[in-house]
């Protein structure tokens, strides 16, 4: 049975993987391919940024980081496991995503920047995107899929030798979907080379928010931005100043030698993530979007998912 999925970021290209292996016929077409999608640019570190319901985005992040756990045993897929930070301003109870994650601890208190009244801890893959979305183009090709750049405006566009279309559109679901809830989140970060003391912080809540530095084999990802209805893609200069000064704080051993690359994309919002079956010109339009900055954190599980509600159309 042929299906196709619409979009080749992160959410696409897991979809359309695990389809492959559940011996279904599978395409993706999309108006951007890697390395110039929004996940390509994405400081893809596993963590439950902006996602909702949180319940079900459990399930789908325990799921995905069984499948990190197993990919870290494979070469070349760039994903590592490490040991995140992440500062409070507060004393705050632990977070609800706490027992997904492996060796949580608190930060001793004397241990604290002096900005921070709390902090902890975790265990997670981190995902070198460079390295991790050809791997996974790789993968799909490798099991016989077929990848094609074009844009679908419409779902009746898809050829009808398609009976399952998936939707991974991204900041693209909105138009194709015609989804009033959906909004763009704007990001941005800076590419740096330097030295550091080699771990991975977070301030989401404190006054450096939204501040993390994530490094990775050849240079350091400092961030970031989110800013809610802001559908331009185009870097700011004074952004890249703030998120510098930001990083230096956070990581006060930080030294950046020089500048590689400034990047800036759209996360794809909405109150909840859409993951759910619907039939539509007489076809199963299976609809998977709407992870905010969480599409690494979720992939796999909702990937899983997409199959089981293929199977149960099927069945039904």
């Amino acid at each position: 049975m042929k299906a196709t999925v619409i979009g080749c970021g992160i959410s696409g290209l897991c979809s359309g993987i695990r389809l492959l292996e559940a011996d279904f016929d599978v395409q993706i077409i999309a108006k951007e391919l890697p390395p110039n999608t929004t996940s390509d640019v994405a400081a893809a570190i596993w963590y439950p940024y902006r996602c909702y319901p949180e319940e079900k985005a459990l399930h789908w992040g325990k799921q995905t980081l069984e499948t990190c756990y197993e990919l870290t045993k494979a070469p070349d897929t760039g994903v590592s496991i490490v040991q995140f930070t992440e500062y409070l301003p507060e004393p705050s109870p632990d977070p609800w995503w706490k027992n997904a994650v492996k060796q949580f601890r608190r930060v001793k208190p004397e241990n604290l920047p002096e900005i921070y009244r709390d902090g902890y801890f975790f265990e997670v893959p981190f995902i070198d995107s460079r390295l991790h979305m050809p791997w996974l183009m790789e993968r799909f090709k490798n099991l016989g899929g077929t990848i094609r750049k074009a844009e679908a405006e419409d779902f009746e566009e898809i050829g009808s030798e398609s009976e399952i279309i998936v939707n991974c559109a991204g900041i693209g679901a909105d138009k194709l979907a015609n989804d009033k809830t959906f909004y763009p989140v704007k990001g941005q970060s800076v590419w740096v080379e330097g030295k550091y003391n080699g771990a991975y912080y977070l301030d989401q809540h404190g006054k450096l928010s939204l501040c993390y530095v994530l490094p990775r084999s050849q240079d350091i990802v400092l961030g970031g931005t989110a800013v809610e209805h802001d559908a331009t893609v185009d870097p700011e200069e004074e952004i890249t100043d703030q998120i510098i000064q930001k990083a230096r704080q956070l990581d006060p051993s930080l030294h950046i030698d020089k500048i590689k690359h400034v990047a800036a994309g759209l996360r794809p919002a909405r109150p909840e993530v859409r993951l759910e079956a619907e039939q539509k010109h007489g076809r199963t339009i299976i609809h998977n979007y709407g992870h905010g900055g969480a599409g690494y954190t979720l992939c796999w599980g909702c990937a899983d998912e997409v199959v089981e509600l293929v199977k149960k159309t099927l069945i039904e």
